[in-house]
């Protein structure tokens, strides 16, 4: 079992039946709820699309490590992360970073350097045992 999980941007419920990924999609110049519903059912096979081992939103959180989440406000993901945050427990630490695109840790802007820093303080403290 790995002592600690980080995600970026991370697609949480792939059944995208969140109503406030409708709000962020004209903020999103990456992804398309209407594509992501296609790859869904590509990606869950034979699997209920509410299945925690596709929609991890579902999932019981306090059985995992430590879980670090990185998301940015105009990713149509966010919204899942936002409902996460209001349903999980003291396992889960939330970075959002406003008015960001989905994986934007992966462009050469300042918001990707402070969250590279986040990470390697994250990677670099020991865990509690």
């Amino acid at each position: 079992k790995p002592s600690k999980v980080i995600l970026f941007s991370p697609w949480l419920d792939i059944s995208n039946s969140n109503p406030d990924m409708k709000s962020i999609q004209p903020k999103d110049p990456l992804l398309n709820i209407e594509a992501l519903a296609y790859q869904g059912d590509v990606y869950s096979g034979t699997f209920n699309t509410n299945s925690p081992l596709v929609s991890p939103i579902n999932a019981d959180f306090s059985k995992f490590p430590p879980v670090y989440i990185f998301s940015g406000s105009h990713d149509i993901l966010y919204a899942d992360v936002k409902k996460l945050s209001h349903k999980s427990n003291e396992n889960v630490n939330y970075y959002i970073f406003p008015k960001m695109d989905h994986v934007f840790i992966a462009f050469p802007i300042p918001e990707s350097e402070k969250a590279l820093e986040i990470v390697t303080r994250v990677i670099s403290e020991q865990s509690a045992v």
